[in-house]
């Protein structure tokens, strides 16, 4: 059985987005499902605008023409927001993309959020905060460039020595340093798997990128030059990621030189001498905190037999 693909509305504000970003734009929203209602709003009678004949023409977007009858008025936004709640009334759609940058479109995310329909928002990284931490999710339109094959090679150069990264393409990659020295980002990747361990360690990684979604809309693997989930933790190298019935999940890891030293706590306060058996766990805790091991806080565990069980297969 095929399973259903969400219905998507996208409504684009033709006066803060760009006409040549249209076939990026819809090739990212397809990936979320499939866009039955695709209108792009202006005053088509602007010179300004004369360029999105061919891209509604090519992309099968229905122009809907707003006649801007005041100056100090954005008759465009107004427009959006009347579609959207007839739309949203019709109870047909499951998720709504705004392509703006406009903080005006604020309050109609939260509406429509308030019928437990998600909203995503394609935009420019410059939009207030305010209208991007409303959507479920905010795409920066910067990553939706088209770039040609040649510039989407990933072909690694010396890291430069002053800010850690590498360039591949038009997209600055951050290295393992720079990730690593993002508190924030680990902070958030550590929260998503203790949030939804089960005491075996492991995470579903679509868990793991939904949670942190609704934690940060903004949160991009291609914020930070990779163009997946997996492959910005590959690139951290803090986490262990493992296949697991054709479904991809997520663990923390200790560095090498820790989990030796983890492993010798376990062994010398083990009553026969072998890891895993007859542990003193008082004493394997006080040790552990002795030696700076934070497993609660640094590795998703809620207790030391959940971290025990954790590690037993590192």
């Amino acid at each position: 059985m095929t399973a259903h693909s969400p219905n998507i509305v996208v409504l684009i504000d033709a006066d803060n987005t760009s006409h040549t970003l249209m076939g990026a734009i819809l090739e990212e929203v397809a990936k979320y499902g499939t866009a039955y209602v695709k209108q792009v709003y202006g005053d088509w009678s602007s010179p300004a605008l004369k360029s999105w004949k061919e891209k509604c023409l090519s992309h099968g977007l229905v122009a809907v023409q707003q006649f801007a009858y005041t100056p100090s008025k954005n008759a465009t936004d107004i427009a959006m927001v009347i579609d959207a709640m007839d739309l949203l009334h019709s109870q047909q759609f499951d998720i709504f993309c705004i392509v703006s940058s406009d903080s005006d479109f604020t309050g109609l995310v939260s509406r429509i959020r308030k019928n437990g329909i998600q909203v995503y928002g394609i935009g420019k990284q410059s939009a207030p905060e305010a209208f991007r931490r409303s959507c479920d999710k905010y795409i920066f339109i910067d990553n939706l460039l088209v770039r040609d094959e040649a510039s989407t090679k990933c072909i690694v150069s010396p890291v430069d020595s002053e800010n850690n990264s590498v360039q591949t393409g038009q997209k600055e990659v951050w290295d393992q340093i720079s990730l690593r020295s993002d508190l924030s980002l680990l902070k958030l990747i550590r929260n998503a798997i203790k949030e939804h361990d089960q005491d075996t360690g492991w995470v579903s990684l679509g868990v793991v990128g939904s949670y942190i979604n609704k934690i940060d809309p903004e949160f991009d693997a291609r914020n930070y030059g990779y163009s997946k989930l997996s492959e910005l933790i590959e690139a951290i190298a803090l986490f262990r990621l493992d296949r697991q019935k054709n479904i991809l999940h997520i663990a923390c890891k200790l560095p090498k030189s820790e989990l030796k030293e983890v492993r010798e706590v376990i062994k010398k306060y083990s009553h026969d001498g072998k890891d895993g058996e007859l542990l003193d766990k008082n004493l394997i805790g006080q040790a552990f905190k002795d030696r700076g091991v934070h497993y609660k806080e640094a590795f998703g565990c809620g207790s030391l037999t959940s971290f025990l069980k954790k590690i037993a297969s590192w």
